[in-house]
């Protein structure tokens, strides 16, 4: 699937991206428009089938890799078809 992590969060639907690359840099370039596209599909099917169809929902990003500490991005990006 295109949901990595999902979670419940004081009241917000938060989905995660995680990515393994050897810079922070290339974890986030990795997450291309596209892919933040069918993630966005795939966070709205799985709020669908929670029954959270109006709940805000978050989009993360954790980026792993040999020898860098995990960082975890909140709202590293937006579906702008919910921005009000």
């Amino acid at each position: 699937g295109e949901v990595d992590i999902a979670a419940w969060k004081d009241g917000v639907l938060v989905i995660v991206e995680v990515k393994a690359r050897d810079t922070y840099d290339a974890g986030a370039y990795a997450v291309t428009p596209m892919a933040q596209t069918r993630i966005a599909r795939a966070a709205q099917a799985l709020a669908g089938r929670w029954r959270l169809h109006a709940a805000p929902i978050r989009f993360d990003l954790i980026v792993i890799g040999s020898g860098l500490l995990p960082r975890h991005e909140r709202a590293a990006w937006f579906d702008e078809r919910r921005v009000g």
